[in-house]
């Protein structure tokens, strides 16, 4: 990325201001603007986070607000209530009242003498759902959106269910969010913190009871997900992901969808803006946001609109690795989507473990070990060390496997799907389907997999139950993807009956039937007719980012174990963020480290285990707070168990030790 410190506009930064809302809740927002906007108004962009504005997203902040500032824009980054140097109570992720907060920022900001009355939201994860969630509300100064690893889909799509089955991440998002919102605002800016710190504290559950509570796609899921009514956003959408994030299936939908102007961008990229994400290429994403901008903040005629609306990165084929700098591809450019260049082969499972172009008798059996799945990765990849899936040869050992000679190249770009014909001998189950290519070292990487809960095979939003020995026709889709399988080379559909630690066991030990006569691959095939022999972006630029110094390092492992006797297998995580002095801020230090740990014995569901421990620390002005906190997640046939513990020390004096122990009903098995 190519650092930038000179604009068309001299840009102003006011640190640290409030935000009144009509309620007399205070938010905290930072803004860049041209110096000169009071004489001359200019459209506002807002991001509004619980990250906070302070440290939690300083250095992307400071990378990327300031450069669109210079180029004629007032930049707005604010803290959700409850949340960083923001006052108020914080009540759970994409409530009622997060969109109704914003859309009230959304006009305070339009009515403000330096702003032409017409905004645009941006973000992230987060900031990417909630401007979603806030164009589906349609306030009339919002006029554009870009959405960057979202979801349409709460339910379906992002950190808490997939398929139906529940994801660990679910736990383990549950315990960075509960520590991270212990943390006071900056003492230094706000002389009654204590007393907004003490509101905060006295108001915090952990998040994980509220998810667990909602085991079905009622209405708590269906809240903020803009899929219920894509007629409703009429803001203009750019959506841009990447096909190592966790939320890769928002993309197409938008663009098969929306009925107002959409654009999409898919990189190689995890969970990070594109900028300065990993793997390269990274691109020049600011610049394309900025046309974005123009053209609908600005109503600029800059032929935004005759672009390809759909560029994919197609990438080439690569060993297996826990992490990656650079991802080979070419980029396809296609003027609308679903691609008519992209055309459904399909193939059917024979008793061979091959796959064929014509129908298979035959009938087959799978009961997966629950430790499948422990070369799987890690849910979400947020470029925090080895997080990729591994080498699938262990996998596939414990999974029925079946194996396609690619006669030509396989462009696989889309949503593939498989159809199968499946029973299970107990009154619950679960499958997990996964497209690996099969590389002549005999390396076998994961394209992309797809998850299906047999309780909620019919209807997502009540449980069916499953019969011991029916067999039921089912559809379990693949993650969108797009890579190419070389001619010659084996394309794989593994199946298994566990994914363990992204996914939470079945209550009992299942073995799963397959009639072959019902099971099948559809398999989504692009004609590379629209492949750019060059990037169609330009390079990657940014602003000068924050004044920060090292003082502990970055440190992060994964390791995967067994236990001789027992064949318990562990999965525990180290992420270690290091301590950081924001110089810019004084005296000023933030250090963070998490370790997870998940473990499970072969054939015992009930033995499964999650453990999630953060420990945070805040030193400012010779004040030391330190906050640690631990999830313990476990269950029986009948119910979930989660137990959590916080503690809040200050200068080594603890001020605040609370704990919860749930029992959590289990609606779907």
């Amino acid at each position: 990325m190519e650092i930038q410190t000179q604009f068309p506009h001299p840009v102003k930064e006011i640190n640290h201001f409030y935000i009144p809302l009509a309620d007399g809740t205070r938010l905290a927002g930072r803004m860049w603007l041209p110096e000169d906007a009071e004489d001359n108004p200019v459209p506002a962009i807002l991001e509004a986070l619980p990250y906070r504005k302070r440290d939690g997203t300083l250095v992307r902040d400071e990378i990327t607000h300031p450069w669109m500032a210079g180029q004629g824009y007032a930049c707005i980054r604010v803290d959700l209530r409850g949340c960083g140097d923001s006052h108020g109570i914080f009540e759970d992720e994409y409530v009622p009242q997060e969109q109704a907060d914003i859309i009230e920022l959304i006009h305070w900001i339009a009515a403000q003498n330096w702003c032409t009355g017409k905004v645009g939201m941006m973000g992230i994860s987060w900031g990417g759902f909630n401007s979603l969630q806030v164009a589906y509300e349609n306030p009339e100064p919002l006029k554009a959106v870009i959405s960057l690893c979202s979801t349409h889909d709460r339910f379906n799509d992002d950190i808490h269910y997939k398929g139906g089955c529940l994801l660990l991440e679910n736990v383990g998002w549950s315990g960075y969010m509960f520590n991270l919102l212990a943390m006071p605002p900056d003492p230094a800016l706000d002389p009654q913190w204590r007393q907004q710190w003490a509101q905060r504290i006295q108001a915090l559950e952990p998040g994980g009871i509220s998810w667990l509570s909602h085991q079905t796609r009622d209405a708590f899921w269906r809240h903020g997900s803009v899929c219920e009514d894509y007629s409703r956003i009429r803001a203009a959408v750019m959506v841009v992901t990447g096909w190592a994030d966790a939320y890769v299936n928002n993309v197409p939908e938008l663009l098969e969808h929306l009925d107002s102007p959409c654009r999409a961008i898919v990189g190689p990229w995890v969970h990070k803006y594109p900028h300065f994400a990993k793997p390269d290429p990274q691109v020049g994403f600011l610049q394309e946001a900025l046309k974005w901008w123009d053209r609908w903040l600005k109503d600029k005629e800059n032929g935004v609109e005759d672009q390809p609306r759909a560029n994919h990165y197609i990438m080439e084929p690569y060993l297996s690795r826990d992490f990656y700098k650079p991802r080979k591809g070419q980029w396809i450019c296609d003027e609308r989507w679903p691609s008519p260049h992209v055309k459904e082969q399909r193939l059917f499972l024979t008793p061979e473990r091959g796959m064929a172009e014509a129908p298979s008798q035959g009938n087959l059996t799978i009961a997966s070990p629950l430790t499948c799945g422990s070369a799987g990765g890690e849910y979400g990849l947020w470029m925090l060390g080895p997080e990729y899936p591994l080498d699938q040869r262990h996998d596939d050992a414990d999974s029925l496997c079946f194996d396609f000679t690619a006669p030509e190249d396989l462009n696989i770009t889309g949503r593939a799907r498989v159809k199968l014909k499946v029973k299970s001998d107990k009154a619950c189950g679960q499958i997990c389907v996964r497209l690996n290519h099969v590389q002549p070292t005999g390396d076998d990487t994961r394209i992309s997999y797809g998850l299906l809960n047999l309780s909620l095979r019919e209807n997502q939003a009540t449980p069916s139950p499953v019969e011991p020995g029916q067999w039921y026709e089912v559809t379990v889709p693949i993650d969108h993807i797009a890579y190419r399988v070389p001619a010659g080379e084996t394309l794989r559909l593994s199946i298994s009956s566990a994914y363990f630690p992204l996914v939470w066991p079945s209550p009992e030990f299942c073995t799963l039937g397959l009639d072959l006569a019902g099971c099948g691959l559809d398999l989504p095939l692009h004609d590379r007719a629209t492949a750019q022999a060059e990037s169609p972006f330009p390079p990657a630029v940014g602003a000068a980012g924050a004044g920060l110094k090292e003082v502990e390092p970055v440190r992060y492992k994964r390791t995967i174990t067994t236990d001789a006797a027992t064949g318990k297998v562990t999965t525990r995580i180290i992420d270690d963020l290091g301590t950081t002095h924001y110089t810019d801020m004084g005296d000023y230090k933030i250090g963070q480290v998490c370790e997870e740990i998940y473990s499970v014995k072969p054939h015992d569901p009930l033995s499964a285990r999650a453990v999630i421990r953060w420990h945070h620390t805040m030193e400012r002005d010779g004040r030391v707070l330190d906050f640690d906190s631990e999830i313990k997640f476990s269950g029986d046939r009948e119910n979930f168990r989660f137990q959590a513990f916080q503690r809040i020390r200050e200068n080594d004096e603890e001020t605040s030790h609370r704990t919860w122990d749930e029992s959590i009903p289990r609606i779907t098995v």
